[in-house]
């Protein structure tokens, strides 16, 4: 039956050679499919339209059930030229959990690797495109994307970066963040992620966090930072402070900065390193 069908030949690819669309076939498929499986992800209840014609798979008002979520997709699949096939989608995904998807998508563990530290719930849209390697998954080193992930709720927990920034300034809100209906606008190209600016607040503090991260880890950001006066100095900052913000006023002064205006004092924080081993570098701007 086509289910089984279906499951052969992806088992197939594992041996391993790309599956190779006939360019002397022009099909329409409108498929029900039960279960597929492909890697780590089990698609259920898949239904939409595959047409298929000059060696490519086009794919139309494709629906899946993935990891207790729902995911939309259109795109195709194409083997029409020598080399690598290529893939073309955008997908549509709703109700996905951070922790599921980390545990069971390579792309995803690479491409997000915060979300190991997130408990919570997202929405995403993204169109991708590049080339498949022969075990048919996407060679993450070549592909371009777009695309914004929306957490609906979430809660970030154990991300060494924070802590730092939590234990350097004194202020332990910011080592666990709740996050909800937040939307990060991303682009990825040749293995790099660029997430756009994107302002959170914590308490009475505003952040504006931008930047980018690499398949490696390395990473690369700056976040803005609005925070009260009084709570820096109630934080007693930094190990060696003695005298309110003492610290933050030397690095001020030796840039010709005046921080005794106001009662809010803006930060530009430097996050780079890697996720594991992260190193900061805090510049006060302003009051």
């Amino acid at each position: 039956n086509a289910d089984d069908y279906l499951t052969a030949e992806i088992e197939n690819t594992k041996e391993q050679s790309a599956v190779i669309v006939p360019k002397e076939y022009d099909l329409e498929i409108y498929p029900t499919i039960n279960v597929l499986k492909y890697g780590n992800y089990t698609f259920r209840n898949i239904s939409g339209k595959i047409d298929i014609n000059e060696g490519i798979a086009q794919i139309e008002n494709g629906q899946s059930k993935l990891f207790d979520g729902k995911i939309k997709f259109d795109g195709k699949y194409d083997t029409s030229k020598d080399g690598a096939p290529f893939f073309d989608f955008k997908y549509n995904m709703d109700d996905l959990k951070f922790q599921e998807m980390f545990k069971k998508s390579e792309s995803f563990k690479l491409l997000a690797p915060i979300a190991a530290f997130i408990e919570g719930i997202f929405n995403s849209t993204l169109i991708i495109s590049g080339p498949l390697k022969t075990d048919m998954l996407p060679d993450l080193t070549k592909i371009n994307a777009s695309g914004f992930l929306e957490t609906v709720r979430g809660k970030i927990t154990g991300f060494k970066p924070l802590e730092d920034l939590a234990n350097t300034l004194k202020i332990s809100e910011l080592a666990k963040m709740d996050i909800k209906d937040s939307k990060n606008w991303f682009d990825i190209k040749d293995g790099v992620v660029s997430i756009k600016p994107h302002d959170y607040s914590i308490s009475d503090m505003s952040f504006t966090v931008g930047g980018s991260h690499s398949l490696d880890q390395t990473i690369d950001y700056i976040i803005k930072a609005k925070i009260p006066r009084a709570k820096l100095k109630d934080a007693n900052l930094g190990s060696a402070l003695e005298k309110g913000m003492s610290t933050l006023e030397e690095a001020a002064s030796s840039r010709g900065v005046n921080l005794d205006l106001g009662e809010n004092i803006f930060l530009d924080i430097y996050l780079t390193g890697s996720i594991t081993k992260p190193k900061l570098k805090i510049i006060p701007i302003g009051s």
